[in-house]
């Protein structure tokens, strides 16, 4: 199949594209600095958006582009919202119009949750309320809502996935590439987990482009969670990163206030169900290619 997909040159985006290539689509991949090679394209641009439908005629659209990190989401809200929000909604609107047929995939964040209830912080499922906290999470949130607007109507039909934290080769920002970087650099890791006690779950982004590509294959319509349902606490994969890369701790956390309430951990069924996915490649695993990367 033909496949449209933005954010190709990210972390998700180019596991993504390896992904589908290796099950035999047709690629076009789109970025917005010419990362791996994927044309450059300003997608807040509504006439950029809709040239680059025309031009691909795709029969499946992958929207992975956006600012995937909350710290530069807060630093510059108006340009969050215009990469994760208006980008959703130009490119959209150009699919409806050149490819109503076309099955249309956006990569949504966990973030949306919020923090929430630690009464049913255990396994998170998608009838939690969509509570955002920070405005990364606001400017997902919103782009979840056009999506959803435009799949009500019909047209093009949609999937949106939450994706939880990831994990693997080829990431360079987040909790456990600062804990490999920290174990790489000789550097203490478990002073390195600037939030020790909070549980996050972890899934490969191998095993998340899988589960993106069996979505988009399958056109399975609605929203759902990409998690693994595991809960690891961040002193935990500290632990890991330390045994996986064979390096001594300091034994050192960072002090600071206790947030063991601060857990984020997804209930993964309703994706199990739809497409038969399950997360599958172990944690150590994930954090052994990336110390292996240089």
């Amino acid at each position: 199949m033909k496949v449209l997909l933005t954010g190709a040159g990210g972390f998700l985006g180019g596991a993504l594209a390896t992904e589908l290539e290796a099950r035999g689509h047709e690629i076009s991949g789109l970025g917005l600095s010419g990362r791996g090679g994927w044309p450059a394209v300003d997608l807040t641009d509504p006439g950029a958006a809709a040239e680059a439908v025309r031009q691909s005629s795709p029969e499946i659209v992958v929207h992975m582009a956006g600012q995937p990190l909350p710290a530069a989401a807060e630093a510059d809200p108006d340009g969050a919202f215009r990469a994760n929000a208006a980008s959703t909604w130009n490119l959209l609107e150009a699919v409806s119009v050149q490819a109503p047929r076309a099955f249309f995939v956006l990569g949504s964040s966990a973030a949306v949750y919020g923090r929430p209830d630690p009464a049913i912080a255990g396994r998170v499922s998608e009838e939690a309320p969509v509570e955002p906290i920070s405005i990364y999470g606001a400017s997902k949130a919103a782009a979840e809502m056009v999506t959803g607007g435009y799949g009500a109507a019909g047209s093009p039909s949609v999937a949106i996935l939450r994706t939880f934290n990831l994990v693997g080769p080829g990431q360079r920002k987040g909790v456990a590439a600062d804990l490999v970087a920290a174990a790489r650099d000789g550097r203490g890791v478990h002073a390195a987990a600037h939030n020790p006690s909070a549980t996050r779950d972890f899934t490969d982004v191998r095993d998340a482009a899988r589960a993106i590509a069996l979505v988009a294959e399958t056109r399975a319509k609605g929203t759902y969670n990409l998690c693994s349902g595991s809960a690891v606490r961040i002193s935990e994969l500290a632990d890991v990163v330390v045994a996986t890369a064979g390096v001594g701790s300091d034994g050192q956390v960072t002090s600071g206030s206790d947030r063991s309430e601060d857990i984020l951990v997804g209930d993964p069924t309703k994706l199990q169900e739809a497409v038969g996915w399950q997360a599958g490649i172990p944690l150590a695993e994930s954090l052994e290619a990336m110390l292996a990367e240089s």
